[in-house]
């Protein structure tokens, strides 16, 4: 067996330099072989770094065992990241026996180094009573540790915990914080209040500005609630192309009433061209996550054979499963197409109800 070539302290992170240039280039040989030279003369990083690769199998045939006993050195050795790893397989029973005591060990230690991770799993361990007693004090204490060293989700869920208890001015100042950090939920929840009123004075501007945000950030909520203003036009100047952009950004974040809504417009050309392939995609795609409207319309779609070819029996399928998701409609619908009935009305006329039931 080769013995590993010494490498003395200072040319360390010349090294882990050099394997990270490899993993880069996909040269998963090299990167292997200067962490594991690295690894075997204790350095912690490295250690971390071989055992994820044991993990999944880069290079390697997967090695759960070698890639535990690498990680146990690397956070015996203070490594805050391997840490972490290892609760969160205690927690899950990943590659190791599942033990709530050795997570919170791990998980604790982790803290201690000023992991926000760590933290947030023992605020969320606490929160939910996973495998201990659900404990109100202990959840807060971690998240305000994680809101402290600047987790912004943490001051998510101060805000969102305070705001349960009636402690809105708190809840408001955390919903600030996360925001500010750049939480993308915050920014939208924060952006509801500004717009509504709740519990601050209502501000347009600032409300757009935060969907704005959480909408660059990712947010399909966001992108919804501003394709829902700019169409209605009723507190912003109406702009429907806008709008549908933004119905189509959360479309794309696969978010099932933006995909209705889209549907729904193909439908009736209204903001986009008429287009009932168009159409009966962003339906299909709704209705294959169970959006009830959705699979109406689906089924009206069917029975009419307008964007797809016509099909009774996957109409009447349709229908079905609207009507156990609670669509009152698809009953009514159900029985026109059972006794052979035709009908004329536009699907895209259900648009009005979700905005309705949005706004609500």
């Amino acid at each position: 067996m080769a013995r590993a070539r010494w490498i003395g302290p200072r040319s360390y992170e010349a090294y882990k330099k050099s394997a990270r240039e490899a993993r880069e280039r996909g040269d998963l040989k090299q990167e292997f072989e200067t962490w594991k030279n690295l690894s075997q003369q204790g350095e912690p990083e490295s250690q971390f770094e071989l055992a994820k690769m044991y993990q999944k199998g880069q290079w390697v045939l997967p090695n759960e065992n070698e890639a535990v006993k690498l990680l146990i050195s690397s956070a015996e050795s203070g490594y805050v990241p391997a840490m972490v790893l290892l609760g969160d397989m205690y927690l899950a029973g990943t590659d190791v026996p599942e033990s709530i005591d050795d997570a919170m060990h791990w998980y604790y230690k982790a803290a201690d180094g000023l992991s926000t991770e760590a933290m947030m799993s023992l605020a969320i361990i606490f929160q939910l009573g996973q495998s201990v007693e659900k404990d109100e004090e202990k959840t807060v204490y971690w998240y305000e540790q994680a809101a402290e060293h600047g987790c912004g989700e943490a001051h998510y869920h101060l805000a969102t915990m305070r705001q349960a208890a009636g402690q809105y001015g708190l809840a408001l100042e955390a919903y600030e914080q996360a925001a500010e950090s750049g939480d993308m939920l915050a920014q939208y929840a924060l952006g509801k209040r500004y717009l509504e009123g709740d519990g601050t004075e209502p501000d347009l501007e600032k409300a757009l500005g935060l969907f704005d945000s959480a909408a660059m950030a990712g947010s399909q909520l966001a992108n919804f609630q501003l394709g829902m203003l700019h169409f209605e036009g009723e507190v912003v100047a109406q702009n429907k192309r806008l709008a549908v952009r933004h119905f189509q950004a959360a479309a794309n974040k696969s978010y099932d009433d933006a995909q209705y809504i889209l549907g729904c417009l193909y439908l009736e050309g209204d903001g986009l061209e008429k287009n009932p392939l168009k159409a009966a995609h962003w339906l299909m795609k709704a209705a294959n996550q169970s959006h009830a409207m959705a699979l109406n319309n689906l089924g009206i779609l069917y029975a009419k054979g307008e964007g797809v070819k016509q099909s009774f029996d996957i109409a009447e399928k349709s229908f079905q499963k609207a009507i156990a998701l609670g669509c009152e409609d698809a009953e009514n619908n159900l029985k026109r197409i059972r006794q052979k009935q035709w009908w004329k009305d536009h699907v895209g006329t259900k648009v009005k109800s979700l905005f309705t039931r949005w706004r609500g």
